[in-house]
């Protein structure tokens, strides 16, 4: 009797060992995907920007790095910042990053610039108009 009861428990320890086998190995590697993905997107983004660019990295574990790219790795970049009056290299590794964006400095003087062009029109045309009305 108890090698029949030895045999069913080393069945059903088989079975479950099967049917938990597929479910485990799918949703472990498209997790891993997903990151991977995740990363190399992040990478070739860097890439793309290059070197000197100024960028506002925030980490997964919560802190933030505001600074330019001072040099590009296969493992990780490195950020160039001011700390209390210095110059500081810090290595970021890709896998670290939560978001990244860059910052362009050239374009918030544009903008202003553009602003302010929209703005002298706008006053030209009121006082255009203002003309015309007082004229008739």
């Amino acid at each position: 009797m108890s090698t029949k009861y030895f045999s069913l428990v080393l069945s059903w320890l088989l079975v479950g060992a099967i049917a938990v086998t597929p479910v485990m190995a799918r949703t472990t590697p498209a997790a891993v995907t997903k990151q991977e993905a995740k990363i190399a997107k992040q990478k070739k983004r860097i890439v793309e920007w290059g070197t000197n660019k100024n960028v506002s990295v925030k980490l997964k574990s919560g802190g933030q790095v505001n600074g330019r790219i001072a040099e590009i790795k296969d493992e990780n970049f490195t950020v160039q910042l001011v700390e209390n009056g210095q110059v500081v290299n810090r290595d970021i590794s890709y896998g670290d990053i939560q978001n990244i964006s860059g910052k362009d400095e050239s374009s918030g003087g544009w903008k202003t610039a553009g602003w302010i062009v929209v703005g002298a029109a706008a006053a030209v045309g009121t006082i255009f108009l203002i003309g015309l009305a007082l004229a008739d």
